[in-house]
């Protein structure tokens, strides 16, 4: 089922739109900097972020850790299985949180 704005930015920018969020963050951005941007600008920007992502893949916003970590391990290891990559994500955040706990445990004993 479409929404009414899904189904007016379809008729606007054509069947490829879809909600996305690289066209979220944008419209955030506008709203934070007092200058809330029409439909019209929207549909210009998505469709020319979309056009220049379809040349360019676009790397996932730095939130998207797990995204991040699947797409370089599968760079880097092409056959590996699901399971071969969730375990080497386990292994990294049990790695990444003994390094910021030895930070902060530095931290704590300066003060």
């Amino acid at each position: 089922m479409t929404y009414l704005p899904e189904f007016f930015f379809k008729k606007l920018i054509g069947q490829h739109f879809h909600f996305t969020a690289f066209g979220q963050d944008w419209i955030l951005s506008r709203w934070r900097e007092g200058n809330p941007p029409t439909y019209s600008e929207f549909a210009k920007f998505w469709q020319e972020e979309y056009l220049r992502r379809e040349k360019s893949e676009a790397n996932p916003k730095k939130e998207w850790a797990y995204l991040n970590f699947i797409r370089q391990f599968h760079k880097e290891y092409p056959d590996a299985s699901k399971q071969d990559i969730t375990k080497e994500w386990e292994r990294k955040r049990k790695e990444k949180f003994k390094q910021a706990k030895s930070i902060l445990d530095r931290i704590l004993l300066k003060s």
